[in-house]
């Protein structure tokens, strides 16, 4: 089965939830004079957020707070 989905839903890709996630911590609030600045803010907080806090930023099933009931079968991918 062949799904229609828009060119750009930043809802629906869940990616773009842990974009949004970088955007609020490192690029909204920034007053760097210097690309290199914002670039190494973004890589450190690449760097302190856990692969558990990945899967929770998407709404993964898999995530340790995102419990799927028992029993229900996943028919989408994480």
């Amino acid at each position: 089965m062949l799904v229609y989905t828009p060119t750009y839903d930043p809802d629906a890709n869940r990616i773009e939830w842990l974009w949004r996630s970088l955007r609020r911590a490192a690029t909204h609030t920034h007053r760097r004079q210097a690309l290199v600045d914002l670039v190494a803010d973004a890589d450190r907080w690449a760097h302190t957020i856990t692969p558990a806090q990945v899967l929770s930023q998407i709404g993964s099933p898999f995530a340790a707070d995102q419990h799927p009931p028992v029993g229900e079968v996943l028919d989408h991918a994480a």
